[in-house]
């Protein structure tokens, strides 16, 4: 730590080297801890280290330094907690890969003509994808407000719900299907699986982008989304000898 504290200072942790100022209290629990010669506590301290105590002399201003048994965190516990945030990672990571297994094995051909369409409509599917994520919970909210209409108020907002809940991966196929087209690689179901994966990992570390990730996240869900509204052929056509409409990107599984 090598800024300012202006309020208080807390760190729990494996180890900690202090070079910084802290205006407030401060409580410090880690197995090892190392002083600068910038270091300055101007309030009282509460720590516990392993083995030796600390010697808080040089730094501290003003208030003391107490050595507090009660703050030793237990190693244990910690590596278990890391266990089981690796593990969901995995878990979720597992659950967005089947899921985009089924997405693609299913919808493939109407997923790869919503891709098509990206091309020539941004700003149309950017609308239309914003008008159906704000404007479902909306037509909800009304249908409710009378008896006849909670039933499907209920069954919309549930499926809505779904559909938001998977929102990155089925936005993840859309992008993976014109990413394979654009780079030119062979469109098989194992190379567009592939990169639909690629494309859920790189839309979910944009989501956490500080400040803006959330508004880039819905402008990349709102043109996937108002692209696959705008452009599928949701009934059969006439004219094609299978009933199944055809994209302009042929798809091999």
């Amino acid at each position: 730590f090598n800024g300012r504290a202006v309020r208080d200072f807390e760190f729990k942790g494996q180890s900690l080297k202090f070079n910084g100022i802290v205006d407030g209290k401060s409580i410090i629990s880690a197995q090892t801890l190392a002083l600068g010669d910038q270091a300055v506590f101007n309030n009282q301290v509460r720590y516990w280290v392993s083995g030796a105590k600390v010697n808080f002399d040089k730094a501290l201003k003003n208030g003391s330094a107490d050595f507090d048994a009660s703050l030793k965190w237990n190693e244990d516990k910690w590596y278990f907690l890391g266990g089981i945030s690796i593990f969901t990672l995995f878990w979720y990571i597992g659950v967005a890969i089947l899921l985009i297994l089924i997405l693609q094995y299913v919808f493939g051909r109407q997923i790869s003509i919503a891709a098509h369409g990206i091309n020539n409509s941004v700003w149309k599917s950017l609308g239309a994808g914003l008008l159906f994520i704000i404007g479902i919970p909306v037509l909800v909210i009304l249908a409710m407000v009378t008896i006849i209409g909670v039933p499907i108020g209920l069954i919309v907002g549930l499926n809505y719900l779904v559909i938001i809940l998977i929102a990155s991966i089925i936005s993840s196929l859309v992008y993976g299907h014109w990413l394979a087209h654009r780079i030119n690689v062979e469109i098989t179901y194992k190379n567009l699986v592939l990169i639909s994966m690629g494309v859920f990992i790189f839309i979910k570390l944009i989501s956490i982008t500080k400040g803006i990730g959330w508004l880039l996240n819905l402008i990349i869900i709102s043109i996937a989304f108002g692209s696959i509204l705008l452009h599928i052929r949701w009934k059969k056509s006439p004219v094609e000898d299978d009933g199944m409409p055809k994209p302009t990107m042929p798809v091999q599984v």
